[in-house]
């Protein structure tokens, strides 16, 4: 068990240092965040290379795991690394305990919103499989199909040695569902973890950072607190108006049936029971893919900043040079002059700002093109 937690430990870890070099703004929990579904997703995808000529075993775990904390290995340098780490941690700590304590009463709110959520996704992942007399039961409906193809993929990597993947269901076909979530799962069994447990961890961890992700991703996208508040709790609890019935019939003495999949009207599943539990692929899948459009669309604003920053600048010469035509004569300056100088000013200098920032940045290798460019290609 030790084992397999080191393995998830590394992967995340070395996930969330990567952030460093092509996200320089996220907070330390959506790093984490980040780290946690980019960090299995290469952990799956080199334990998977190693598996395939070595088989899946002690040296191919070691190998896999060390490959994806590599990146931990530019602390020991990068002193400047460091340090923005440090203040990170410190700067998080800080927000964590003004929220803990209601001195910060938006950060409070935001808190309360991810524990809920934690303690959702801990309760519904906790009954997406758990095992009672040697017997596996599932607690959702919708996983009853599910549950065992995952489960055939998973005991086929760990005791059949399924290089290059077959089907677990027709001998002989090709797997081609996205099975890196499951063979990730897979490793964490042959590393000391139960089946159950391995599910439930890995489950959870991917749900928590698909919460954050999306937050950070609706706060980039529409710059508003509250609509980046109201995102995740839209996914996690939608599911059409099935609780109009619910209400009326909430007073029975047992209640029969579902609610948002329930007759020819109310057909509209919630996204955490019909996607994320049953189509584990999703979990891995969705948390990679919010963190590419969060840098597509940090990519695209930059892009429009520059354009705009550099127009502003070109209007403001002409503007200068005028003023300072008409400078050269004593006296007080009209009101017009100066609120043009004032711009100017304020153009230039929020320039240099931005590009003596970069050049920090850039000189301390926390961030460049070619490492955004770099996590562009993820989805492809």
């Amino acid at each position: 068990m030790f084992f397999a937690l080191l393995l998830a430990l590394a992967a995340t870890a070395g996930g969330a240092l990567l952030t460093y070099f092509y996200d320089r703004d996220a907070g330390p929990l959506a790093r984490l965040s980040a780290g946690a579904a980019t960090g299995t997703a290469a952990l799956g995808l080199v334990g998977f290379i190693l598996s395939s000529f070595m088989g899946l075993n002690t040296p191919a775990l070691a190998v896999s795991g060390a490959l994806t904390a590599a990146p931990l290995l530019l602390l020991v340098r990068n002193a400047k690394l460091r340090a923005r780490i440090k203040d990170d941690l410190r700067d998080a700590t800080e927000d964590v305990r003004r929220a803990a304590t209601l001195r910060d009463a938006r950060g409070a709110t935001a808190l309360l919103l991810l524990v809920a959520s934690a303690l959702l996704l801990w309760t519904v992942f906790g009954r997406a499989m758990y095992v009672r007399g040697g017997d596996t039961f599932t607690g959702l409906e919708n996983n009853i199909g599910d549950l065992p193809f995952h489960v055939g993929i998973i005991s086929g990597f760990v005791h059949g040695e399924n290089f290059p993947p077959e089907h677990p269901e027709y001998a002989g076909a090709r797997l081609t569902y996205p099975f890196i979530v499951d063979f990730v799962t897979a490793m964490y069994v042959r590393a000391g973890a139960t089946l159950e447990g391995a599910l439930f961890w890995q489950n959870f961890m991917l749900a928590v950072a698909l919460v954050v992700l999306l937050w950070r991703w609706a706060s980039e996208l529409t710059r508003d607190r509250l609509a980046a508040l109201l995102t995740p709790a839209l996914v996690l609890l939608n599911g059409g108006l099935g609780f109009y019935h619910f209400l009326r019939e909430s007073g029975d003495v047992a209640l029969t049936h579902y609610y948002t999949m329930w007759g020819e009207s109310y057909r509209w599943g919630n996204a955490v029971a019909i996607l994320l539990v049953p189509q584990r692929g999703l979990l891995l899948g969705l948390p990679v893919a919010l963190v590419v459009w969060t840098l597509w669309w940090k990519a695209e604003e930059g892009k429009r900043e520059k354009v705009k920053g550099k127009s502003e600048a070109d209007d403001a010469k002409p503007r200068r040079a005028a003023v300072k035509k008409g400078g050269k004569k004593k006296g007080k300056l009209s009101n017009s002059q100066t609120a043009e100088r004032a711009h100017a000013a304020t153009v230039t200098a929020a320039t240099i700002k931005a590009e003596a920032s970069s050049a920090r940045l850039s000189s301390a290798g926390l961030s460049t093109s070619r490492a955004r460019f770099a996590f562009y290609l993820l989805p492809f």
